[in-house]
């Protein structure tokens, strides 16, 4: 799965011929319809992979007791950097989903994003309700959300810019409580 996500994440769903997956995977020819039944089979495998491990993280912060609803908002960018930030292919071949209409944009979003999105709209609401955030659109919150993970993804970009290596777990949250921080509402004067 992570070398079939290397391959789509490099050269896109329509640059990635079932021949150099075969090549790339290191199987043979007929692998892929056996298994998978078609190159867009596989390619749901290895997205459902890929974000299978995100969701459930989310899922299992969003039904864990926490002391506040700012907190669990928090520990859910936290996860989702820590998650993506390793993974510098995830967020590449999202970003190459994303910038086309295409059925496997509508599967990512309707499988994964949008599910997101309804999961973690009472917390938002409930914390714009309470005066704490202030309200955002959806379509600013999913990037600023997502941010992280490709800041941390950009390894070689990062450490030219004076990251140093290594203690993504720390750079992690430091990114959750710099976004929560500014989707605050803070005090007049304050």
């Amino acid at each position: 799965m992570a070398r079939g996500l290397s391959a789509f994440a490099e050269r896109g769903f329509d640059g990635t011929s079932v021949r150099d997956l075969a090549q790339i995977l290191g199987v043979s020819h007929n692998f892929i319809h056996d298994r998978y039944g078609s190159k867009d089979g596989f390619w749901r495998a290895v997205v459902d992979d890929s974000l299978r491990s995100v969701e459930e993280g989310i899922d299992a912060i969003l039904a864990a007791p926490a002391a506040d609803e700012l907190e669990r908002l928090r520990a859910v960018v936290r996860h989702i950097a820590g998650y993506t930030g390793p993974r510098p292919q995830l967020h590449l071949m999202l970003t190459f989903e994303g910038a086309r209409n295409s059925p496997r944009l509508m599967y990512i979003f309707e499988r994964y994003l949008q599910p997101f999105t309804l999961k973690l709209t009472p917390v938002i609401t409930a914390l714009v309700h309470d005066g704490v955030l202030r309200p955002v659109p959806w379509h600013v919150l999913f990037f600023l959300i997502g941010a992280p993970g490709t800041a941390l993804g950009n390894r070689t970009l990062a450490g030219l810019l004076g990251r140093p290596r290594g203690n993504d777990d720390a750079t992690a949250a430091m990114f959750a409580d710099l976004i929560v921080n500014a989707l605050r509402v803070h005090p007049a004067g304050g």
